[in-house]
């Protein structure tokens, strides 16, 4: 093998280089959650890449002997950090991490190390088993409520199977893969190199993704802070305007009916008690009506006492079911918050989609059968006429 022969790695120069690599993702990490204290996931992020250089600097002191103190704790360090990896990835996907699983393959390694001292010839594969099943966690997490809007995640989740990949090859066949060769000493080297570049390539690119993900997560917080309704939690107008469209167009979503909700009197209500109680009304009026609904993420906030649902794959006997259900539950209500005597009804007015109709006719079908029971005397609930469709239009 003259090439490997001719290949010289010093194991120092590239724990260093592992060690240095890491500690500057930690640094910047560290960085990035003192710009931003919300930033509870970075300071996981930084201690999963500190325990890692710590358990490099580690090795590199440490004496060569498996069983020494030097060695045996970086590899439990290294272990720590894949835990605090799985911690960050957790509250990533909004769960709360699990202490124990964090701390368990440091806890494993020094059973096997101190307590049983098992023989060197299966740490090898005992450690990289542990890594891979961290690196297959970190990944479930990943892809875990991950939105079309963060590829970064998606990568990260490719990224961390990779890795496991890697290592359960090293598990099953051995430090080289038992190819059936016979190492020289270059070989090994070469081997040695291979190892310490995958897990600074791996470092790297993950914490590039890190960063990336938390980009893309506060992007993606700001676009719904824009679509939801402040005082309600629900979704607004905005939001409507952007997602109706591409319901209306789904051939699997037809036939599509609008229901659009007004209360009556609900000046009378902020004149005669304050807007904070006829805040307070809203508020409980939409949950009211969302636990009437099948599919509560179609219901936004018009704007003022205005509300609009959209009914999938439903026809008018059904819609006019549930918006009897909604209005006989608010004229029955009675009590809002800690105003007791508030009673409101609400009217309501229903238009079924047609093939061709575009958002803005069947919201006019919609508020003209509204308005049609407002003028009735209201705490109504009116479907549109298509007689009157001319005038609509």
């Amino acid at each position: 093998m003259p090439i490997l022969q001719a290949m010289q790695f010093d194991p120092a120069t590239l724990l260093t280089a592992a060690a240095g690599a890491l500690l500057m993702f930690a640094l910047v990490s560290i960085v990035a959650r003192m710009r931003d204290r919300r930033l509870i996931d970075h300071l996981l992020w930084s201690g999963t890449f500190l325990l890692a250089a710590l358990g490099f600097v580690l090795l590199l002191v440490a004496p060569a002997e498996s069983r020494a103190i030097g060695r045996v704790c970086s590899n439990i360090l290294f272990l720590l950090a894949y835990g605090m990896g799985h911690a960050a990835a957790r509250r990533m996907a909004g769960r709360a991490p699990q202490p124990g699983v964090a701390v368990a393959g440091g806890v494993i390694w020094a059973v096997l190390s101190w307590g049983i001292d098992i023989d060197p010839a299966l740490r090898m594969p005992i450690a990289s088993a542990i890594i891979a099943l961290y690196a297959f966690g970190i990944a479930a997490e990943f892809r875990r409520g991950a939105d079309p809007d963060e590829p970064a995640r998606r990568v990260a989740m490719w990224l961390c199977l990779a890795h496991g990949g890697f290592y359960i090859g090293r598990a099953l066949f051995g430090p080289h893969f038992g190819l059936g060769i016979r190492w020289n000493e270059n070989a090994l080297s070469l081997w040695g190199a291979i190892m310490a570049f995958e897990a600074i390539l791996f470092a790297g690119a993950l914490a590039m993704l890190v960063f990336a993900m938390a980009r893309e997560r506060a992007g993606l917080a700001a676009r719904r802070l824009a679509a939801t309704d402040a005082l309600t939690g629900i979704a607004n107008r905005r939001d409507f305007n952007s997602v109706a469209p591409a319901i209306l167009a789904d051939e699997k979503a037809a036939p599509v009916v609008l229901l659009l909700l007004d209360v009556d009197g609900f000046k009378a209500v902020n004149d005669r008690h304050g807007h904070e109680a006829g805040d307070q009304l809203l508020i409980g009026l939409v949950a009211i009506i969302a636990a009437e609904l099948d599919e509560p993420d179609y219901f936004w906030r018009l704007g003022g006492d205005e509300f609009a649902i959209l009914l999938r794959a439903s026809d008018r006997a059904s819609a006019r079911a549930l918006a009897e259900r909604v209005r006989q539950r608010v004229a029955t209500h009675g009590c809002w918050g800690d105003r007791s005597g508030i009673r409101v009804s609400v009217t309501l007015g229903i238009a079924v989609h047609e093939p061709g109709m575009t958002l803005d006719k069947l919201v006019r079908h919609a508020d003209l059968a509204l308005y049609r029971g407002k003028a009735q005397g209201r705490n109504r609930t009116f479907e549109h006429d298509p007689h009157l469709a001319s005038r609509a239009a």
